[in-house]
């Protein structure tokens, strides 16, 4: 996984049988991309995108300019990956605690603002993708819950549509328009990463929008959802 702009160093998380998997992703040698990750301006927003899977759970975190501005040239990857849940072999309750764990973890290494996670889909062909799918949604949205991060939910076809123009775009569409977006020099790898950051970008263009809606008539800051619903009430 891709820890610094400019840089190659990988890291391992093992536990058991189940691990992350390392990726390699060439970033642009920009001074906007040089900036250290760990210093997050006050302007900028940290976004959280997953894949989720039983077997394999991708994510990618990018961080935008500000929720008011999101050109389609605009993001800088901050770290991706995936984690390696095993397969049948194990129970699905060793699995979602692996990935309980996992995400945890994660989320509080990277400190996102928001979580954009795939919603639930069902397709006629494959029925039980979308059940086994549930359980790591579940346990996914139950970790970003407790740590208090805002969330939105989008569909593959939004997502597709939001980076290709074509809600019916291929799985290389979708990764070479990550790849442009992300200003790679290379598309991202395995297909659970370039979903999951094409899950965070077409999520940060949704929170763009609703940003407009949510900010504080004095401050002009943006406000959570969470936030802008306690606020309507009390005025009410």
């Amino acid at each position: 996984m891709i820890r610094s702009p400019g840089s190659r160093r990988r890291r391992r998380i093992s536990d058991g049988a189940a691990e992350s998997q390392d990726i390699e992703i060439a970033l642009p040698s920009t001074e906007s991309a040089r900036k250290p990750i760990c210093a997050v301006e006050s302007t900028s927003v940290r976004i959280l995108g997953i894949d989720p899977g039983l077997n394999t759970t991708g994510f990618g975190v990018i961080d935008i300019p500000d929720e008011h501005y999101f050109a389609q040239n605009e993001g800088t990857l901050v770290e991706a990956g995936c984690f390696r849940l095993g397969d049948a072999s194990r129970s699905i309750a060793h699995r979602l605690t692996e990935l309980e764990s996992d995400v945890s973890v994660l989320i509080q290494r990277t400190t996102p603002q928001w979580m954009c996670i795939e919603s639930l889909f069902s397709h006629s062909r494959f029925p039980r993708t979308s059940i086994t799918m549930a359980h790591a949604r579940g346990v996914i949205l139950l970790v970003a819950q407790r740590l208090g991060i805002d969330i939105t939910e989008v569909s593959p076809a939004e997502a597709k549509k939001s980076l290709t123009g074509n809600g019916r775009a291929t799985k290389a569409q979708v990764q070479n328009a990550v790849m442009r977006t992300l200003r790679l020099t290379t598309p991202p790898e395995p297909l659970d990463v370039s979903d999951a950051l094409a899950i965070a970008l077409s999520g940060a263009r949704r929170i763009n929008s609703q940003a407009l809606l949510n900010e504080d008539p004095i401050t002009k800051k943006v406000i959570s959802p969470q936030r802008a619903k306690r606020t309507q009430r009390n005025q009410m």
